[in-house]
């Protein structure tokens, strides 16, 4: 009863207090925004700050930085009655700890006995959560938050110096924010959009020497606003002639029909070289790969490399016409249907294999090995953040800057991966162009691909599942589609 009167009793003082509050007018500010607040920070910077370690010293300094002044210019307890401390910020669902350190007393002194009051509504929230523990001259709060919101609470304490002992209390204020997480909505495109796309895809194919994975999923951007999905890829296995195709594409977030292009420019290019196959245009190459790679005829290779050049070129322009069609068949501006498209070519022989790709936009193409790797092509960048180059821009297919977007490689061992993504993936993962280019980062990279989600003992049932909660990891700030196709080796 003793216990529940002091609370109440404080809990009076408390409220009295917050009127007195030099910060008054700002706390009602923020409590009458506080959700948008959470949302901007959540939806745009997701500022996360479990891992941030705040100790917070009570002593002069630290008091005129929050407008709270110690009666006198010595230090002692009699400022912290009636006073509120404001505890650092916390997250819930989330590990918390905050250590209020009192190491200006004088020689000898002791903490000892803490307890706490809490009070208000969903108090029971924190009350049963948070422990308490007292070193000589610190009291630590620690535990995993339940449920978000702002709260008050009583500190009660002993002092003890020199066989005295008194004790003291200090209000204390916590506000433990919502998870990030837990504020993404999904919400549904409208019935009547067109182009309608489904939330995920996933496809997976093998032949004699591969595993070839292939998954895309609507970021929690997309989902949040009831957009659909601006990714697209497409993977073909042409069995007849043993070529492998992969395609990754990302449409333009500020394109209304983008889903559409990436969607129609990876189709346009598997379907011509499966065409181009099945048609014997390929043999040519097939027999300019052995001479000059099997046999070492050297003269052939200016010859084989216009071969590489003109199946590139047509794939690529096939895309372009692809987009183009559509817009012109539904009066619109090509624009409406700007995408990236990157695609590889591929073949495994006898004697080794042979990679051919194409790279416009973002994303990254990436043959790695255990000690090695390989970037086939860099990435488009602009004067802006989230600029970059598109497949239906004319200037794309200029000799000069098309040649630059080609990259053509003979492997006598077959490479472990070859990797196709969006944005969607590297950002988050990598989190700079410039990291793509370091082998380390790709070395972890694979491993958490291969402990996730395309690892060898993974049933063939939970293939699908595996990969695309994978690909829903959380990574602050990126929640953009993500798209990739992975082609790993059969060891």
């Amino acid at each position: 009863m003793v216990e529940r009167i002091e609370k109440l009793r404080f809990e009076l003082e408390s409220l009295f207090e917050q009127i007195d509050l030099k910060k008054k007018d700002l706390y009602k500010a923020l409590d009458e925004h506080k959700h948008s607040l959470i949302m901007s920070q959540a939806c745009l910077h997701d500022t996360d700050k479990r891992d941030i370690e705040v100790k917070m010293s009570i002593d002069k300094s630290d008091l005129e930085k929050v407008d709270i002044q110690p009666e006198s210019d010595e230090v002692s307890f009699d400022w912290v009655e009636n006073n509120f401390l404001r505890m650092k910020n916390g997250m819930d669902q989330s590990d918390y700890q905050c250590t209020l350190s009192f190491e200006n007393f004088a020689e000898g002194s002791k903490i000892d006995n803490p307890k706490l009051f809490w009070t208000g509504a969903n108090s029971e929230n924190v009350e049963h959560v948070l422990a308490l523990s007292v070193d000589r001259h610190s009291i630590t709060f620690s535990g995993v938050l339940n449920g978000a919101g702002d709260f008050v609470a009583l500190l009660q304490f002993d002092l003890s110096h020199e066989g005295n002992v008194v004790t003291k209390d200090a209000m204390i204020r916590l506000t433990v924010n919502p998870d990030p997480k837990s504020l993404w909505t999904e919400v549904e495109p409208g019935e009547n959009e067109i182009f309608r796309k489904a939330h995920t895809d996933y496809d997976y194919q093998e032949t004699d020497a591969y595993k070839i994975f292939g998954a895309s999923v609507r970021g929690r951007s997309h989902a949040h606003k009831g957009t659909f999905r601006d990714d697209d890829f497409s993977i073909r296995q042409i069995k007849e002639s043993g070529w492998m195709v992969s395609t990754v594409a990302d449409g333009a977030g500020s394109a209304k029909y983008s889903r559409k292009g990436s969607k129609i420019a990876c189709n346009a290019v598997v379907e011509y070289i499966a065409n181009a196959a099945s048609e014997g245009q390929l043999s040519d190459l097939d027999d300019h790969f052995g001479k000059v790679y099997h046999q070492q005829d050297e003269s052939k290779k200016a010859d084989l490399n216009g071969l590489i050049s003109n199946l590139i070129y047509n794939a690529a322009v096939e895309a372009y016409k692809s987009v183009l069609g559509i817009s012109e068949e539904r009066n619109e501006s090509i624009k409406d249907y700007s995408t990236t498209l990157l695609f590889t070519i591929s073949k495994v022989y006898e004697y080794g294999m042979v990679v051919m790709s194409f790279w416009v936009g973002d994303g990254v193409i990436a043959v790695i090995e255990d000690d090695s790797f390989e970037m086939l092509g860099e990435p488009d960048g602009g004067e802006f953040a989230g600029q970059t180059k598109f497949i239906n821009m004319p200037s794309i297919f200029q000799v000069s800057e098309f040649s630059k977007r080609v990259r053509f490689k003979f492997y006598e061992k077959i490479p472990k991966y070859i990797f196709l993504a969006t944005d969607g993936v590297t950002d988050p993962k990598f989190g700079s162009d410039d990291n793509l280019n370091d082998f380390t980062q790709w070395g972890e990279f694979m491993k958490e691909l291969e402990g996730n989600c395309i690892a060898e003992d993974i049933p063939t049932e939970e293939r699908e599942a595996k990969i695309l909660e994978w690909m829903n990891f959380w990574s602050t700030g990126e929640h953009d589609d993500r798209t990739m196709v992975v082609l790993k080796r059969k060891d």
